[in-house]
């Protein structure tokens, strides 16, 4: 059972450089930033709406176009959400087994 403690942290310390890369490549080290200079950034972008995480759309003689305005990082990815969810279920799954073959060895001995 240690050693499935020790292969979940392995994974989640390889993860942190993962998010710090992601971080400089899609927000440009937001996450460093205080958040003063977060605002700064974002109100400096005046193609940023109030709704931020959805792309701004126009409407050009009855039709409607999207753009993509904002900041790249800023906007939802529906991948990355699909893998995170799925982490986090895997992650759930392996506690309740974890957790119900730690019960049933105790009830054993």
């Amino acid at each position: 059972m240690i050693y499935l403690l020790i292969a979940i942290k392995a994974v989640q310390v390889c993860l942190g450089p993962v998010y710090d890369l992601l971080d400089g490549k899609w927000l440009g080290h937001a996450l460093r930033k205080p958040e003063r200079k977060r605002l700064e950034l974002r109100l400096a972008d005046k193609s940023v709406e109030t709704i931020d995480h959805l792309p701004a759309t126009t409407s050009r003689a009855g039709t409607s176009e999207t753009t993509d305005r904002g900041l790249k990082g800023w906007r939802p990815s529906k991948l990355v959400c699909r893998v995170v969810l799925a982490e986090l279920a895997c992650a759930i799954v392996v506690a309740w087994v974890v957790s119900l073959s730690f019960l049933e060895l105790s009830c054993i001995s």
